[in-house]
């Protein structure tokens, strides 16, 4: 049987395809100042791998400040956030960004539907930002735990 040049039904919604078709779109959404669901979806998604990246900076952070248990708990909440939340961390980010547009994120559309940094400086003292609220965020969650769970 010979093999079909279709692509298979279950080829990734965002694949390059797409996001070639996309790409006009936001275009326009960055022309209007308009960002669209479809926009917002892919900024957030190609978002993901950076805060992830800060999250596994963090561990490392983790294990050179922390011992024994805070450890232990902070690691887990680190591990929570990369393994359960993954869709929230780019709310989170833009949150600690106090962004009003992805303008102001130095994260934007930035050809072929891809997003990607825009703006060096701006975008390196958000992920700044954010590195340091999660961190703050996970050790006064792991401080909670020990409060409810005290032995």
């Amino acid at each position: 049987m010979s093999a079909s040049k279709r692509p298979a039904s279950s080829t990734d919604r965002h694949g390059e395809t797409v996001r070639l078709r996309h790409g006009l779109h936001f275009n326009d959404c960055e022309a209007t100042g308009h960002h669209s669901p479809v926009y917002v979806e892919y900024l957030c998604r190609d978002l993901v791998p950076h805060l992830l990246a800060i999250l596994r900076e963090l561990e490392t952070r983790a294990a050179m400040v922390l011992a024994g248990e805070p450890r232990r708990r902070v690691l887990a909440l680190l591990y929570d956030r990369q393994d359960n939340e993954r869709e929230g961390l780019a709310s989170f980010f833009i949150q600690c960004s106090d962004a009003e547009s992805p303008w102001q994120l130095g994260f934007g559309h930035v050809g072929s539907g891809h997003m990607g940094i825009t703006d060096p400086a701006l975008w390196q003292q958000h992920l700044d930002e954010f590195r340091e609220n999660i961190w703050m965020t996970v050790v006064r969650e792991s401080r909670k735990t020990t409060r409810r769970n005290p032995g």
